[in-house]
Protein backbone atom coordinates (compact mmCIF):
# COMPACT_ATOMS: atom_id res chain seq x y z
CA UNK A 1 0.00 0.00 0.00
CA UNK A 2 1.54 3.47 -0.96
CA UNK A 3 2.36 6.00 1.50
CA UNK A 4 0.90 9.18 1.80
CA UNK A 5 1.93 12.40 3.33
CA UNK A 6 0.74 15.08 4.54
CA UNK A 7 1.80 18.74 6.04
CA UNK A 8 1.10 20.59 8.78
CA UNK A 9 2.05 24.05 9.71
CA UNK A 10 2.48 24.99 13.33
CA UNK A 11 1.94 29.03 13.26
CA UNK A 12 4.41 31.73 14.21
CA UNK A 13 4.41 31.93 18.11
CA UNK A 14 6.54 32.52 21.05
CA UNK A 15 6.68 29.11 22.72
CA UNK A 16 9.70 27.51 21.56
CA UNK A 17 7.89 23.97 22.46
CA UNK A 18 4.45 23.13 21.44
CA UNK A 19 2.24 20.34 20.80
CA UNK A 20 -0.19 20.18 18.02
CA UNK A 21 -3.54 16.87 17.25
CA UNK A 22 -4.46 15.86 13.76
CA UNK A 23 -6.57 13.12 13.19
CA UNK A 24 -5.96 11.04 10.08
CA UNK A 25 -8.81 8.91 8.82
CA UNK A 26 -8.43 5.16 8.79
CA UNK A 27 -4.72 5.38 9.47
CA UNK A 28 -2.99 2.10 9.68
CA UNK A 29 0.87 3.33 10.81
CA UNK A 30 3.13 5.99 10.72
CA UNK A 31 6.11 5.49 8.68
CA UNK A 32 7.90 9.02 9.56
CA UNK A 33 7.70 12.42 10.46
CA UNK A 34 10.45 14.99 9.91
CA UNK A 35 10.41 19.02 10.64
CA UNK A 36 12.20 22.07 9.37
CA UNK A 37 13.95 22.95 11.91
CA UNK A 38 14.69 21.55 16.00
CA UNK A 39 13.23 18.39 17.01
CA UNK A 40 9.67 16.25 16.33
CA UNK A 41 8.43 13.68 18.15
CA UNK A 42 4.69 11.99 17.91
CA UNK A 43 2.27 9.40 19.66
CA UNK A 44 -0.73 7.68 18.02
CA UNK A 45 -3.45 6.71 19.33
CA UNK A 46 -5.87 5.19 17.05
CA UNK A 47 -6.88 7.91 14.08
CA UNK A 48 -5.21 10.27 15.92
CA UNK A 49 -1.35 11.51 15.59
CA UNK A 50 0.26 13.87 18.10
CA UNK A 51 2.60 16.19 17.27
CA UNK A 52 5.50 17.51 19.46
CA UNK A 53 8.12 19.81 18.02
CA UNK A 54 10.99 21.58 20.20
CA UNK A 55 14.40 23.51 20.01
CA UNK A 56 13.60 25.07 16.63
CA UNK A 57 15.21 28.05 15.33
CA UNK A 58 13.96 31.70 15.87
CA UNK A 59 12.17 33.28 12.67
CA UNK A 60 12.40 36.37 14.17
CA UNK A 61 12.30 38.60 17.17
CA UNK A 62 11.04 41.99 18.43
CA UNK A 63 12.68 44.03 20.96
CA UNK A 64 11.40 46.62 23.40
CA UNK A 65 12.63 49.30 25.46
CA UNK A 66 11.72 49.35 29.26
CA UNK A 67 12.43 52.63 31.52
CA UNK A 68 14.30 51.03 34.47
CA UNK A 69 12.55 53.01 37.68
CA UNK A 70 13.19 53.89 41.38
CA UNK A 71 11.82 55.54 44.51
CA UNK A 72 14.08 57.44 46.51
CA UNK A 73 14.08 60.24 49.36
CA UNK A 74 16.31 62.68 50.12
CA UNK A 75 16.44 65.32 52.96
CA UNK A 76 16.91 69.02 53.09
CA UNK A 77 17.61 71.58 56.11
CA UNK A 78 18.13 74.72 56.47
CA UNK A 79 18.06 77.11 59.44
CA UNK A 80 14.72 78.79 58.26
CA UNK A 81 11.23 77.14 57.66
CA UNK A 82 11.74 77.85 53.95
CA UNK A 83 12.09 74.97 51.53
CA UNK A 84 11.69 74.59 47.98
CA UNK A 85 8.48 72.40 46.86
CA UNK A 86 10.77 70.24 44.45
CA UNK A 87 14.59 69.41 44.29
CA UNK A 88 16.65 67.63 41.66
CA UNK A 89 17.85 64.22 42.23
CA UNK A 90 21.11 62.99 40.15
CA UNK A 91 23.03 59.87 41.92
CA UNK A 92 25.04 59.19 38.63
CA UNK A 93 22.66 56.61 37.20
CA UNK A 94 19.16 57.46 38.42
CA UNK A 95 17.99 61.15 37.90
CA UNK A 96 14.32 63.05 38.59
CA UNK A 97 12.51 65.38 40.11
CA UNK A 98 11.57 65.08 44.16
CA UNK A 99 8.92 66.76 45.66
CA UNK A 100 8.09 67.77 49.91
CA UNK A 101 6.49 64.79 51.13
CA UNK A 102 4.67 65.96 54.15
CA UNK A 103 5.89 69.31 56.04
CA UNK A 104 9.12 70.55 57.55
CA UNK A 105 10.36 69.03 60.97
CA UNK A 106 12.27 71.41 63.58
CA UNK A 107 15.00 70.86 65.74
CA UNK A 108 17.01 72.56 68.57
CA UNK A 109 20.94 73.20 67.83
CA UNK A 110 21.33 75.43 70.85
CA UNK A 111 19.50 77.34 74.21
CA UNK A 112 17.35 76.03 76.37
CA UNK A 113 14.03 77.01 76.56
CA UNK A 114 12.75 79.39 79.17
CA UNK A 115 11.80 78.81 82.69
CA UNK A 116 11.47 79.64 86.84
CA UNK A 117 12.60 78.53 89.67
CA UNK A 118 12.89 79.40 93.59
CA UNK A 119 15.73 80.23 95.21
CA UNK A 120 16.80 81.61 98.61
CA UNK A 121 19.96 83.68 99.25
CA UNK A 122 21.45 85.77 102.35
CA UNK A 123 23.34 88.73 102.72
CA UNK A 124 25.27 90.15 105.73
CA UNK A 125 25.96 93.71 107.29
CA UNK A 126 27.92 95.45 109.93
CA UNK A 127 27.51 98.59 112.07
CA UNK A 128 29.88 100.32 114.18
CA UNK A 129 28.09 102.75 116.90
CA UNK A 130 29.89 103.98 120.15
CA UNK A 131 27.28 104.16 123.44
CA UNK A 132 26.26 100.79 123.59
CA UNK A 133 25.99 96.72 122.06
CA UNK A 134 22.42 96.97 121.40
CA UNK A 135 22.53 100.05 119.24
CA UNK A 136 25.42 98.74 117.24
CA UNK A 137 23.34 95.54 116.52
CA UNK A 138 20.13 97.82 115.60
CA UNK A 139 22.09 99.65 112.99
CA UNK A 140 23.50 96.50 111.55
CA UNK A 141 19.91 95.05 111.35
CA UNK A 142 19.05 98.21 109.78
CA UNK A 143 21.75 98.40 107.20
CA UNK A 144 20.02 95.14 104.94
CA UNK A 145 18.44 95.93 102.57
CA UNK A 146 14.92 95.10 102.24
CA UNK A 147 15.68 93.40 98.66
CA UNK A 148 18.36 91.94 96.42
CA UNK A 149 19.09 91.24 92.79
CA UNK A 150 19.79 87.56 91.88
CA UNK A 151 21.27 85.84 89.15
CA UNK A 152 23.58 82.86 88.73
CA UNK A 153 25.73 80.83 85.81
CA UNK A 154 21.99 79.06 84.46
CA UNK A 155 20.94 82.60 82.97
CA UNK A 156 17.94 82.79 86.00
CA UNK A 157 17.55 86.06 87.34
CA UNK A 158 15.48 88.25 89.28
CA UNK A 159 14.81 90.04 92.68
CA UNK A 160 14.53 88.34 96.48
CA UNK A 161 12.57 89.88 99.18
CA UNK A 162 13.83 89.53 102.65
CA UNK A 163 12.23 87.03 104.54
CA UNK A 164 14.34 87.02 108.02
CA UNK A 165 17.19 88.95 109.67
CA UNK A 166 19.27 88.11 112.86
CA UNK A 167 21.88 90.57 114.50
CA UNK A 168 25.12 88.54 115.52
CA UNK A 169 27.09 89.35 118.66
CA UNK A 170 28.70 92.50 119.36
CA UNK A 171 32.02 93.22 119.27
CA UNK A 172 33.99 96.00 121.67
CA UNK A 173 36.36 98.03 119.46
CA UNK A 174 37.67 101.07 121.42
CA UNK A 175 37.41 101.62 125.28
CA UNK A 176 39.21 105.33 125.37
CA UNK A 177 38.57 105.83 129.24
CA UNK A 178 36.89 108.23 130.93
CA UNK A 179 33.53 105.55 129.76
CA UNK A 180 33.50 106.03 126.28
CA UNK A 181 33.48 102.73 124.54
CA UNK A 182 32.43 102.29 120.75
CA UNK A 183 31.30 98.59 119.75
CA UNK A 184 30.89 97.32 116.85
CA UNK A 185 28.07 94.14 115.40
CA UNK A 186 27.00 92.30 112.17
CA UNK A 187 23.39 90.85 111.12
CA UNK A 188 22.54 88.68 108.45
CA UNK A 189 19.93 88.89 106.07
CA UNK A 190 17.56 85.93 104.42
CA UNK A 191 16.20 86.61 100.90
CA UNK A 192 13.99 83.95 98.38
CA UNK A 193 11.45 84.42 95.76
CA UNK A 194 11.05 83.27 92.14
CA UNK A 195 13.85 83.91 89.23
CA UNK A 196 13.29 82.75 85.38
CA UNK A 197 15.70 82.92 82.62
CA UNK A 198 14.66 83.98 78.60
CA UNK A 199 13.82 81.08 75.95
CA UNK A 200 17.79 81.10 73.98
CA UNK A 201 16.82 78.41 72.03
CA UNK A 202 17.91 78.35 68.40
CA UNK A 203 16.02 75.89 65.75
CA UNK A 204 17.21 74.67 62.25
CA UNK A 205 14.91 72.51 59.97
CA UNK A 206 14.22 69.74 57.98
CA UNK A 207 12.37 68.48 54.89
CA UNK A 208 11.86 65.17 53.15
CA UNK A 209 11.24 64.52 49.51
CA UNK A 210 10.48 61.64 47.92
CA UNK A 211 9.68 60.61 44.38
CA UNK A 212 9.93 58.38 41.41
CA UNK A 213 13.66 58.31 39.17
CA UNK A 214 14.44 57.17 36.42
CA UNK A 215 18.15 54.77 35.49
CA UNK A 216 19.08 54.32 32.10
CA UNK A 217 16.20 51.78 29.90
CA UNK A 218 16.37 48.20 29.99
CA UNK A 219 16.00 46.30 26.58
CA UNK A 220 14.12 42.71 26.17
CA UNK A 221 13.97 40.60 23.16
CA UNK A 222 10.92 38.43 22.19
CA UNK A 223 11.56 35.39 19.81
CA UNK A 224 8.96 33.80 17.87
CA UNK A 225 8.94 30.19 16.46
CA UNK A 226 7.29 28.38 13.40
CA UNK A 227 7.67 24.81 12.53
CA UNK A 228 6.76 22.63 9.57
CA UNK A 229 6.14 19.14 10.12
CA UNK A 230 6.29 16.20 7.54
CA UNK A 231 3.53 12.98 8.59
CA UNK A 232 4.30 9.75 6.36
CA UNK A 233 1.56 7.66 6.73
CA UNK A 234 -0.34 5.04 5.90
CA UNK A 235 -4.42 4.14 5.57
CA UNK A 236 -7.07 1.88 5.24
CA UNK A 237 -8.57 2.76 1.68
CA UNK A 238 -12.28 3.53 3.18
CA UNK A 239 -15.40 3.62 1.11
CA UNK A 240 -17.38 6.17 -1.32
CA UNK A 241 -20.91 6.79 -0.02
CA UNK A 242 -23.40 7.98 -2.55
CA UNK A 243 -26.75 9.31 -0.55
CA UNK A 244 -29.60 9.71 -3.07
CA UNK A 245 -32.10 10.45 0.03
CA UNK A 246 -33.46 12.63 1.49
CA UNK A 247 -32.74 16.02 0.38
CA UNK A 248 -31.79 18.60 3.14
CA UNK A 249 -34.94 21.03 3.94
CA UNK A 250 -37.30 18.30 4.63
CA UNK A 251 -40.00 19.45 7.09
CA UNK A 252 -41.17 16.61 8.81
CA UNK A 253 -44.90 16.44 10.70
CA UNK A 254 -45.93 14.05 13.08
CA UNK A 255 -46.82 10.50 10.89
CA UNK A 256 -44.64 11.63 8.03
CA UNK A 257 -41.50 9.14 7.01
CA UNK A 258 -37.96 9.83 6.54
CA UNK A 259 -36.08 7.61 3.96
CA UNK A 260 -33.18 7.57 3.82
CA UNK A 261 -31.20 5.53 0.72
CA UNK A 262 -27.77 5.13 -1.17
CA UNK A 263 -25.01 3.05 -1.78
CA UNK A 264 -21.32 2.57 -0.50
CA UNK A 265 -18.62 1.70 -2.62
CA UNK A 266 -15.49 -0.77 -0.86
CA UNK A 267 -12.43 -1.66 -3.38
CA UNK A 268 -10.87 -3.89 -0.63
CA UNK A 269 -12.84 -7.23 -1.41
CA UNK A 270 -14.15 -8.94 2.03
CA UNK A 271 -14.47 -6.01 4.11
CA UNK A 272 -17.72 -5.66 6.81
CA UNK A 273 -19.19 -2.34 5.93
CA UNK A 274 -21.80 -0.93 8.38
CA UNK A 275 -23.86 2.11 7.43
CA UNK A 276 -24.71 4.51 10.07
CA UNK A 277 -26.75 7.82 10.70
CA UNK A 278 -26.82 9.74 13.65
CA UNK A 279 -28.98 12.69 14.01
CA UNK A 280 -27.63 16.16 16.39
CA UNK A 281 -24.12 14.60 16.77
CA UNK A 282 -25.83 12.22 18.74
CA UNK A 283 -25.94 8.32 19.24
CA UNK A 284 -24.96 6.37 16.29
CA UNK A 285 -27.61 4.10 14.78
CA UNK A 286 -26.83 1.50 12.08
CA UNK A 287 -29.11 1.03 9.45
CA UNK A 288 -27.43 -1.55 7.21
CA UNK A 289 -24.37 -4.02 6.96
CA UNK A 290 -22.97 -6.72 4.46
CA UNK A 291 -20.20 -7.73 3.15
CA UNK A 292 -18.30 -5.99 -0.22
CA UNK A 293 -16.35 -7.35 -2.88
CA UNK A 294 -14.95 -4.64 -3.91
CA UNK A 295 -16.84 -4.33 -7.46
CA UNK A 296 -20.29 -3.88 -6.59
CA UNK A 297 -21.70 -1.09 -4.18
CA UNK A 298 -23.60 -1.97 -1.07
CA UNK A 299 -27.08 -0.55 -1.21
CA UNK A 300 -29.38 0.41 1.65
CA UNK A 301 -32.71 2.08 2.44
CA UNK A 302 -34.10 2.74 5.71
CA UNK A 303 -37.30 4.33 6.47
CA UNK A 304 -37.76 6.07 9.64
CA UNK A 305 -40.97 7.56 10.99
CA UNK A 306 -41.45 11.37 13.15
CA UNK A 307 -43.42 10.09 15.74
CA UNK A 308 -43.57 11.06 19.69
CA UNK A 309 -41.16 13.65 18.73
CA UNK A 310 -38.41 11.72 17.49
CA UNK A 311 -37.23 9.93 14.39
CA UNK A 312 -37.49 6.26 14.84
CA UNK A 313 -36.54 2.91 13.28
CA UNK A 314 -40.59 1.46 13.85
CA UNK A 315 -40.71 1.71 17.27
CA UNK A 316 -36.95 1.92 18.17
CA UNK A 317 -35.99 5.72 19.15
CA UNK A 318 -33.00 7.12 16.42
CA UNK A 319 -32.71 10.45 17.43
CA UNK A 320 -33.24 12.14 21.02
CA UNK A 321 -36.90 14.53 21.12
CA UNK A 322 -36.82 17.32 18.08
CA UNK A 323 -37.56 21.06 18.64
CA UNK A 324 -39.48 22.47 16.94
CA UNK A 325 -38.38 26.01 14.54
CA UNK A 326 -34.51 24.41 15.12
CA UNK A 327 -32.52 23.21 12.20
CA UNK A 328 -31.57 19.33 12.60
CA UNK A 329 -28.89 17.54 11.22
CA UNK A 330 -28.58 14.60 9.79
CA UNK A 331 -25.17 12.52 9.11
CA UNK A 332 -24.84 9.28 6.91
CA UNK A 333 -21.71 7.22 6.91
CA UNK A 334 -19.99 3.99 6.47
CA UNK A 335 -17.29 2.18 8.45
CA UNK A 336 -15.73 -1.37 7.51
CA UNK A 337 -14.47 -3.73 9.74
CA UNK A 338 -11.36 -2.64 8.94
CA UNK A 339 -11.37 1.01 10.41
CA UNK A 340 -11.98 2.28 7.19
CA UNK A 341 -14.91 5.09 6.58
CA UNK A 342 -16.23 7.34 4.37
CA UNK A 343 -17.27 11.08 3.93
CA UNK A 344 -20.16 11.83 6.06
CA UNK A 345 -23.01 12.89 4.21
CA UNK A 346 -25.50 15.38 6.09
CA UNK A 347 -28.48 16.53 4.95
CA UNK A 348 -30.86 19.18 7.45
CA UNK A 349 -34.26 19.10 8.44
CA UNK A 350 -37.06 20.58 10.37
CA UNK A 351 -40.06 19.28 12.38
CA UNK A 352 -43.67 20.12 13.44
CA UNK A 353 -44.44 18.77 16.00
CA UNK A 354 -48.04 17.66 17.01
CA UNK A 355 -50.23 20.69 17.78
CA UNK A 356 -53.78 20.41 19.13
CA UNK A 357 -56.54 20.98 17.53
CA UNK A 358 -58.17 24.58 16.58
CA UNK A 359 -61.48 25.09 18.51
CA UNK A 360 -64.11 27.64 18.00
CA UNK A 361 -67.21 28.75 19.99
CA UNK A 362 -70.22 30.91 19.50
CA UNK A 363 -72.06 31.23 22.78
CA UNK A 364 -74.95 33.66 23.83
CA UNK A 365 -73.73 34.85 27.22
CA UNK A 366 -76.99 36.03 29.31
CA UNK A 367 -80.20 33.83 28.59
CA UNK A 368 -83.24 35.42 30.51
CA UNK A 369 -86.94 33.51 31.47
CA UNK A 370 -85.63 30.39 30.91
CA UNK A 371 -87.75 27.41 32.25
CA UNK A 372 -85.48 24.19 33.70
CA UNK A 373 -85.98 22.19 30.08
CA UNK A 374 -85.36 25.06 28.58
CA UNK A 375 -81.82 24.29 25.82
CA UNK A 376 -78.94 26.73 25.68
CA UNK A 377 -76.93 25.94 23.08
CA UNK A 378 -72.94 26.11 22.26
CA UNK A 379 -72.05 25.08 19.08
CA UNK A 380 -68.57 25.70 16.82
CA UNK A 381 -66.14 24.01 15.12
CA UNK A 382 -62.87 21.92 15.31
CA UNK A 383 -59.98 21.02 12.76
CA UNK A 384 -56.56 19.92 13.73
CA UNK A 385 -53.27 21.32 11.69
CA UNK A 386 -52.08 18.39 11.51
CA UNK A 387 -54.62 16.14 10.07
CA UNK A 388 -55.54 13.74 12.59
CA UNK A 389 -58.53 12.50 13.90
CA UNK A 390 -60.25 14.84 16.57
CA UNK A 391 -63.33 13.41 19.68
CA UNK A 392 -64.53 16.31 21.77
CA UNK A 393 -66.33 15.59 25.27
CA UNK A 394 -67.83 17.84 27.26
CA UNK A 395 -68.23 17.96 31.89
CA UNK A 396 -70.62 19.84 33.83
CA UNK A 397 -69.40 20.81 37.21
CA UNK A 398 -66.68 17.91 37.34
CA UNK A 399 -69.77 15.23 36.44
CA UNK A 400 -69.29 12.54 33.86
CA UNK A 401 -67.71 13.28 30.26
CA UNK A 402 -70.50 13.61 27.41
CA UNK A 403 -69.14 12.75 24.26
CA UNK A 404 -69.56 15.25 21.58
CA UNK A 405 -70.39 14.54 17.47
CA UNK A 406 -68.32 16.24 15.18
CA UNK A 407 -69.98 16.47 11.71
CA UNK A 408 -67.93 17.96 8.96
CA UNK A 409 -66.00 20.15 11.71
CA UNK A 410 -69.03 21.10 13.47
CA UNK A 411 -70.04 20.24 16.42
CA UNK A 412 -73.26 21.54 18.60
CA UNK A 413 -73.80 20.65 22.93
CA UNK A 414 -77.14 21.31 24.23
CA UNK A 415 -77.27 21.84 28.63
CA UNK A 416 -80.65 23.04 30.31
CA UNK A 417 -80.69 24.75 33.81
CA UNK A 418 -82.18 21.75 35.16
CA UNK A 419 -77.95 20.58 34.86
CA UNK A 420 -77.17 23.74 36.91
CA UNK A 421 -76.60 24.12 40.43
CA UNK A 422 -77.94 27.33 41.93
CA UNK A 423 -74.82 29.73 41.83
CA UNK A 424 -71.48 29.29 39.37
CA UNK A 425 -71.28 26.27 37.06
CA UNK A 426 -68.24 24.95 35.39
CA UNK A 427 -68.42 24.11 32.14
CA UNK A 428 -65.26 22.68 30.24
CA UNK A 429 -65.16 20.89 26.67
CA UNK A 430 -62.19 19.31 25.77
CA UNK A 431 -61.08 18.46 21.66
CA UNK A 432 -58.25 15.87 21.52
CA UNK A 433 -56.65 14.85 18.69
CA UNK A 434 -55.02 10.92 17.84
CA UNK A 435 -52.30 11.17 19.63
CA UNK A 436 -53.34 13.02 22.68
CA UNK A 437 -52.66 16.59 21.85
CA UNK A 438 -55.81 18.50 23.57
CA UNK A 439 -57.67 22.33 23.29
CA UNK A 440 -59.39 23.22 26.28
CA UNK A 441 -62.46 25.14 26.56
CA UNK A 442 -63.69 26.93 30.39
CA UNK A 443 -67.03 28.19 30.37
CA UNK A 444 -68.32 29.36 33.95
CA UNK A 445 -72.33 29.75 33.90
CA UNK A 446 -74.16 30.88 37.01
CA UNK A 447 -78.12 30.08 37.02
CA UNK A 448 -79.78 32.59 39.14
CA UNK A 449 -83.69 30.89 40.10
CA UNK A 450 -86.06 33.52 40.61
CA UNK A 451 -89.46 32.16 41.58
CA UNK A 452 -92.88 33.48 41.07
CA UNK A 453 -95.98 32.48 42.30
CA UNK A 454 -98.68 32.18 39.69
CA UNK A 455 -102.22 32.03 39.58
CA UNK A 456 -102.98 29.80 36.99
CA UNK A 457 -100.90 26.73 36.04
CA UNK A 458 -100.87 23.51 33.80
CA UNK A 459 -100.56 19.72 34.46
CA UNK A 460 -100.19 17.38 31.42
CA UNK A 461 -100.55 13.87 31.53
CA UNK A 462 -99.68 11.47 28.72
CA UNK A 463 -102.03 8.63 29.07
CA UNK A 464 -101.15 5.03 27.86
CA UNK A 465 -104.07 2.79 27.39
CA UNK A 466 -103.73 -1.16 27.44
CA UNK A 467 -105.15 -1.68 24.09
CA UNK A 468 -103.80 0.40 21.17
CA UNK A 469 -106.71 2.64 20.92
CA UNK A 470 -109.42 4.75 23.71
CA UNK A 471 -112.20 6.90 23.41
CA UNK A 472 -113.06 7.79 27.09
CA UNK A 473 -110.97 8.51 30.20
CA UNK A 474 -112.10 9.21 33.84
CA UNK A 475 -110.21 10.76 36.35
CA UNK A 476 -110.69 11.79 39.91
CA UNK A 477 -108.61 14.36 40.87
CA UNK A 478 -108.28 15.63 45.15
CA UNK A 479 -106.96 19.01 46.14
CA UNK A 480 -107.62 20.97 49.64
CA UNK A 481 -110.69 23.52 50.00
CA UNK A 482 -109.32 26.77 49.66
CA UNK A 483 -108.79 29.39 47.08
CA UNK A 484 -108.44 26.82 44.12
CA UNK A 485 -110.49 25.68 40.89
CA UNK A 486 -109.30 22.63 39.11
CA UNK A 487 -110.79 22.39 35.28
CA UNK A 488 -109.84 19.45 32.92
CA UNK A 489 -109.62 18.74 29.12
CA UNK A 490 -108.66 15.74 27.05
CA UNK A 491 -107.12 14.94 23.77
CA UNK A 492 -107.68 11.60 21.57
CA UNK A 493 -106.07 11.88 18.55
CA UNK A 494 -104.73 9.61 16.32
CA UNK A 495 -100.73 8.84 16.06
CA UNK A 496 -98.79 11.48 15.08
CA UNK A 497 -101.72 14.19 14.71
CA UNK A 498 -101.29 17.14 16.77
CA UNK A 499 -103.14 17.51 20.21
CA UNK A 500 -106.59 18.95 20.31
CA UNK A 501 -107.95 19.56 23.59
CA UNK A 502 -111.81 19.77 24.87
CA UNK A 503 -113.07 20.22 28.44
CA UNK A 504 -114.23 17.66 30.72
CA UNK A 505 -117.33 17.33 32.63
CA UNK A 506 -116.97 17.21 36.92
CA UNK A 507 -118.48 16.75 39.75
CA UNK A 508 -117.25 17.77 43.06
CA UNK A 509 -117.78 15.93 46.54
CA UNK A 510 -116.21 16.39 49.91
CA UNK A 511 -113.67 13.89 50.93
CA UNK A 512 -112.46 14.36 55.02
CA UNK A 513 -112.08 17.78 56.48
CA UNK A 514 -110.61 20.00 54.21
CA UNK A 515 -109.79 17.53 50.66
CA UNK A 516 -112.35 17.44 47.93
CA UNK A 517 -112.72 15.19 45.24
CA UNK A 518 -113.64 16.18 41.99
CA UNK A 519 -114.36 14.19 39.06
CA UNK A 520 -113.79 14.17 35.30
CA UNK A 521 -115.07 12.84 32.45
CA UNK A 522 -114.05 13.27 28.88
CA UNK A 523 -115.34 10.67 26.23
CA UNK A 524 -114.64 11.47 22.25
CA UNK A 525 -117.24 9.57 19.46
CA UNK A 526 -114.00 8.13 17.81
CA UNK A 527 -111.33 6.09 19.35
CA UNK A 528 -107.72 7.55 18.34
CA UNK A 529 -104.31 5.90 19.75
CA UNK A 530 -102.83 9.18 21.01
CA UNK A 531 -104.40 10.55 24.69
CA UNK A 532 -102.90 13.49 26.66
CA UNK A 533 -105.13 15.16 29.71
CA UNK A 534 -104.96 18.56 30.78
CA UNK A 535 -105.64 19.98 34.40
CA UNK A 536 -105.67 23.69 34.56
CA UNK A 537 -105.31 25.08 38.32
CA UNK A 538 -106.30 28.51 38.87
CA UNK A 539 -106.48 30.85 41.55
CA UNK A 540 -107.35 34.54 42.77
CA UNK A 541 -104.86 34.94 45.31
CA UNK A 542 -101.02 34.47 44.58
CA UNK A 543 -100.52 33.45 48.39
CA UNK A 544 -102.85 30.76 48.46
CA UNK A 545 -101.33 27.16 49.41
CA UNK A 546 -104.06 25.25 48.31
CA UNK A 547 -102.59 22.36 46.17
CA UNK A 548 -103.96 18.98 44.51
CA UNK A 549 -103.16 16.03 46.89
CA UNK A 550 -103.75 12.74 44.42
CA UNK A 551 -105.02 11.88 41.02
CA UNK A 552 -106.68 8.39 39.90
CA UNK A 553 -108.51 7.29 37.14
CA UNK A 554 -109.40 4.78 34.28
CA UNK A 555 -109.64 4.73 30.73
CA UNK A 556 -112.30 3.19 28.27
CA UNK A 557 -111.62 1.78 25.26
Amino acid sequence: MASKSTVVSFPESTSQSRSQKITIPNLKRVVSVTVNTGKVSHTVNGSEVTLNVTEGSYTRYTTSSTPNTKTVSDTRTSSTDSFQSTISYNDGTYSGTLSKSGGSTPYVVSGSPSGQKSVTDSRSSWYDLGGSCSGAQSGALSALPSSISYSDGEGYSGTLQRTGASAGSCQLLNNEGGGERTYGASATGTYSGTVSKPDTRKYNYSQSYSGTVYGPSSVSYTYYYAYTVTVTYEDNFGQTLTLTAPVSGVKLSVGNTYVVTGTTLDTDPGDIISVYVRVNKGTNYRIAQGSVDGVNPLAFSKTLTFTGGALKDGTTAVSGLLDEGTTHLLEVWSEDNKGGTSIIAERTFTVILNRPPTLTHSFVANNDNLSDDSPITINGTVSDPDGQAVTMKYRMNGGADVPISISNGAWTITVTPKQMVTGTNSLVITAADSLGATTVLTFSLTRSVTKTRLKTAHARYKLSPQSTTAKEVLAWLQHETGDLIVDGALSIVAAGVAESYKAMTKTSAPVITGIVEKEFIGTYAAQGAQLHLKFTLTCNDVNSTASATNLSGAIKA
